[in-house]
């Protein structure tokens, strides 16, 4: 049994933050057997094309945000979706807010496809607005020591930049590009699934 518990321990997310879990598509798809362990009261599908909406899986299942775009798309993560996200981020960071606010000690589990992109663009966003005098730097190398399979979106970070500093932090996307360049690619396809012919991954 010892073995069951050590796959049980890889299957889950990254818990990121004290309330915030970041993960993919197979995790979302497991919430049920471990949204309770990690004590989830929200979710943020970003891949509501590929994840069906699994409300039942939470306390309250108005908790539960599958993030459509106006123009009835998800998010793609392309190289062209920088303005999407920033069509679609206020009202990500309202639902966060909203569930972890009825949920004194609760966490919110955000998801893409791949956990990579999307889930950690809008993970960003919430911890700059989390921890005054952060920048997106500090956000971004926060979540890469927890999950180092972060890969934002190049349109992405930069509608991140600009997100922070409307919020008064320094401009500090040429670091990451310099420091932690692994953190960005151009938008379309993660490392590994490149060459293939599914282009909206994350």
């Amino acid at each position: 049994h010892g073995g069951d518990a050590a796959a049980k321990r890889r299957a889950l997310p990254n818990v990121i933050h004290e309330r915030l879990v970041v993960g993919h598509q197979g995790h979302a798809l497991r919430l049920h057997e471990w949204a309770a362990d990690l004590c989830v009261a929200g979710v943020l599908n970003l891949a509501p094309n590929k994840v069906a909406p699994a409300p039942e899986a939470l306390p309250d299942s108005a908790h539960y945000t599958a993030v459509w775009h106006p123009d009835g798309g998800p998010l793609w993560d392309t190289a062209a979706d920088g303005a999407r996200l920033r069509d679609v981020l206020p009202g990500a960071l309202r639902a966060i807010d909203r569930a972890l606010a009825a949920a004194p000690g609760g966490r919110v589990f955000v998801h893409c496809q791949q956990g990579r992109s999307r889930a950690v663009a809008v993970a960003s966003a919430a911890l700059l607005t989390w921890n005054a005098g952060w920048s997106l730097y500090d956000a971004v190398a926060f979540i890469a020591a927890r999950r180092p399979e972060a890969e934002l979106n190049t349109a992405y970070a930069s509608v991140l930049e600009e997100f922070a500093v409307q919020l008064g932090r320094p401009a500090s996307l040429g670091r990451i590009a310099q420091d932690l360049p692994r953190q960005l690619r151009g938008g379309g396809v993660a490392r590994e699934v490149q060459g293939r012919d599914e282009h909206h991954f994350v």
